[in-house]
């Protein structure tokens, strides 16, 4: 057992009882595919096989990165849930291999159309990359509304399996190379990694739009974060 899942565990333990029907092992972050860069008014089109639900090519990273030094398009999601793992091993998949990556698929152009992408040439391909700020099952594999958020936010707080490890991956994600990043995060889990992300880039590449399993994500809906409280004067 790796120690990223030994503190999973210990983590769904303060919460329940019995952990065997629930998906301890990691979700790697992955490239699955290329998209194109059809300039502001059209957004990224997602180049995958016609009529395709789901994305037919999936390398873990960080792997791949030494395979590929161009832009990447980097989407955000908050943590796997059920479709992401195998249903009779709980071995991972990938993140978004249910709806939400077919919402992706399908729809990567409506959801980016109008975002102000800068010093990105029409017509460029970037390596398509998904990744969890949690790269556990925080819902573990219930409806999200009954664990995903106490859960995520534990695992936020630990420094082997949270932020601090998200900040890394990221960081290393985006060094040497172009990038456009996409927090998609669900309402609940949005801000803390959208100030996770804010201090760790400092590129004007960034971008927040709605959870592609959200009906709003092909009209590019977008979100405004919070404001952060201002320390109070003496």
């Amino acid at each position: 057992m790796s120690d990223h899942e030994a503190e999973f565990k210990q983590i769904i333990r303060t919460i329940i009882y019995d952990d065997s029907t629930v998906a301890t092992l990691p979700c790697p972050d992955q490239y699955v595919g290329t998209a194109v860069y059809q300039g502001s008014e059209q957004g990224f089109k997602y180049e995958g096989q016609p009529g395709a639900g789901l994305f037919t090519q999936r390398l873990d990273l960080p792997e791949h990165l030494n395979q590929s030094t161009g832009p990447r398009l980097i989407i955000i999601l908050e943590s796997p849930h059920k479709d992401e793992f195998n249903k009779l091993t709980k071995a991972p998949i990938g993140p978004a291999n249910g709806k939400t990556g077919e919402n992706i698929h399908s729809f990567l152009a409506y959801a980016t159309k109008g975002l102000d992408v800068r010093h990105i040439p029409d017509r460029q391909p970037f390596d398509l990359i998904l990744m969890n700020a949690v790269q556990h099952q925080c819902s573990l594999g219930k409806s999200p509304q009954k664990y995903r958020t106490e859960v995520f936010m534990k695992c936020w707080d630990n420094p082997l399996i949270g932020k601090r490890y998200f900040v890394k991956r990221l960081r290393d994600y985006t060094k040497d190379c172009k990038a456009v990043v996409i927090n998609s995060c669900t309402a609940s889990i949005r801000d803390p990694v959208d100030e996770a992300i804010s201090d760790t880039i400092k590129d004007s590449n960034y971008f927040r739009l709605c959870h592609p399993s959200s009906p709003w994500w092909a009209s590019g809906k977008t979100w405004a974060p919070k404001k952060r409280k201002k320390a109070s004067e003496p």
